[in-house]
């Protein structure tokens, strides 16, 4: 598509259109009843503002479109469904017929900007086959000093998660974030253990999935810490909070955007910190 003029903010919006016509939808054919409830209008911004998210990722990498459709997917779903899921058996969310279903839209939803991200995104060139991107994930995935960051890396996010979400729970008051910290560990019906590996899974599939991107997008520390705090903010956090604006009290919907902004920008910082260096400054080989 063309970039020039108008032409770069043409191609988010059909993201966001794609994607509002996919969850309202699936909301049609799963959750008839429950349809009503959700607003178009902001089904579409969530997706317009995930459009103009993906395109600093999906443009300058120079995916085939089947390598950038699995990528991004695989991008979609683990910040998004999969990864909120781990989190919501933290919380004790129940999975009832509606969480399903809405899940399920979710799901969909991700599959359809997958499919269309490609075409309405473009790069100038698409070099970076499976073969390519094969070797570049083998030459991450065997480096020792790599898989010891993936652990340490996985165990901030757990830390992460748990300091902010004490932290949401004590009205932001660091004198009450010990205890809250506590009442949250011990609260029903996960137990602390559940809790821990839940969040750690949840931390180690968001390094999984932002590996292939850390290893072909060639960007310096900071404009990487960039990149990977909108991704993980907006896909996990903010698009979520778009979509579900009126059915969740604004106060507890601005607790966990805050919360969830400074807990992803510090975890981008961290990725960025360790993984912007010897994979990201070689050129993809001929």
């Amino acid at each position: 598509m063309n970039e020039s003029g108008l032409g770069k903010y043409v191609a988010p919006t059909a993201l966001g259109a794609a994607y509002a016509l996919a969850r309202m939808g699936l909301l049609l054919l799963f959750l008839p009843e429950q349809a009503a409830l959700f607003d178009f209008n902001l089904l579409f911004l969530a997706g317009v503002l995930l459009g103009f998210t993906l395109r600093p990722v999906v443009k300058p990498i120079f995916w085939t479109r089947s390598v950038g459709t699995v990528v991004i997917l695989l991008l979609l779903l683990g910040i998004g469904p999969t990864g909120k899921l781990l989190e919501g058996m933290v919380l004790g969310t129940p999975m009832d017929e509606v969480a399903q279903g809405l899940l399920l839209g979710e799901f969909g939803a991700a599959l359809l900007v997958a499919l269309v991200a490609p075409w309405l995104l473009p790069p100038a060139q698409r070099l970076l086959d499976w073969n390519r991107l094969g070797r570049r994930l083998r030459q991450g995935l065997l480096d020792w000093q790599r898989l010891l960051e993936m652990l340490w890396l996985g165990v901030a996010y757990v830390l992460l998660f748990l300091g902010t979400q004490a932290l949401i729970q004590a009205n932001w008051e660091l004198s009450a974030w010990w205890t809250q910290l506590q009442n949250f560990l011990q609260l029903p019906p996960t137990s602390i253990e559940a809790k821990l590996v839940f969040l750690l899974l949840r931390g180690w599939l968001l390094l999984l999935v932002l590996l292939p991107v850390c290893l072909t997008l060639t960007r310096q520390p900071l404009e990487l810490w960039i990149v990977l705090t909108s991704l993980l903010f907006v896909v996990a956090e903010f698009t979520p909070a778009f979509v579900y604006f009126q059915q969740v009290p604004p106060t507890l919907l601005f607790d966990q955007v805050s919360g969830g902004l400074i807990r992803q920008a510090i975890f981008a910082a961290l990725i960025a910190w360790r993984w912007h260096l010897e994979p990201l400054s070689e050129e993809i080989p001929k």
